[in-house]
């Protein structure tokens, strides 16, 4: 789970650092080396659940695009508003978010560097689930323990197969689950939760993942 310190989620780069930035090897290095590991790690397969506690700004944003799952606070906001300060978006959010909500969708909140709500991300498909500012936490615990009672192999295969589809394309994605050993299709098979969950089910008990 990733949150922030109350009352902000993220506010995202520091401008005045920015701006002593000398080249495009300089900022790839500030970039690569940022934001959690999160944002340009394709391989990671265990979930991560955004808490968005409240404004979620810039590098922010992108910090919560490049979770699986976004529960925010009713007071959370969120913006990329990079244009308005001579960048773009460099973090994931130019080249990630309109997989997310549409390319026109990302269009209007990169480009006019506008300020969105949670209704509206909500409305955008960018949050799942929004509530009560003093709940995002224990919400997002309760999620996480949800996720958590299933089987991990399935979790993490689950997780791979739907990165792939994103980067591939579905049928290619298909047919490469089956062969990537990254994506886990056949250690899931050949795990000992593949037999396990068939067989708690049978007997209408609670499977002991493993």
């Amino acid at each position: 789970i990733l949150t922030g310190t109350d009352p902000v989620f993220c506010a995202g780069l520091d401008l005045v650092e920015a701006g002593r930035t000398k080249s495009i090897t300089d900022a790839a290095e500030m970039l690569f080396g940022g934001f959690g590991g999160l944002s340009f790690r394709r391989t990671l397969n265990k979930p991560v659940i955004a808490a968005v506690n409240g404004p979620a700004t810039g590098g922010g944003f992108e910090l919560a695009l490049a979770c699986d799952i976004v529960v925010a606070s009713r007071d959370a906001t969120f913006a990329l508003p990079e244009v308005k300060h001579g960048l773009s978006p460099l973090g994931g959010g130019a080249a990630n978010l309109a997989r997310v909500i549409g390319y026109q969708n990302a269009m209007l909140l990169m480009l006019t560097g506008r300020t969105f709500s949670a209704v509206e991300m909500k409305d955008l498909g960018f949050v799942q689930t929004i509530v009560d500012p003093k709940d995002v936490l224990d919400t997002a615990i309760s999620l996480a323990r949800e996720i958590a009672a299933n089987s991990p192999d399935a979790v993490r295969c689950a997780k791979a197969q739907a990165k792939l589809g994103l980067e591939l394309g579905w049928q290619s994605a298909n047919k490469g689950s089956l062969l990537l050993p990254e994506v886990g299709v056949a250690a899931m098979f050949a795990g000992s939760n593949f037999r396990e969950g068939p067989r708690a089910f049978k007997e209408k008990r609670p499977a002991n993942w493993k």
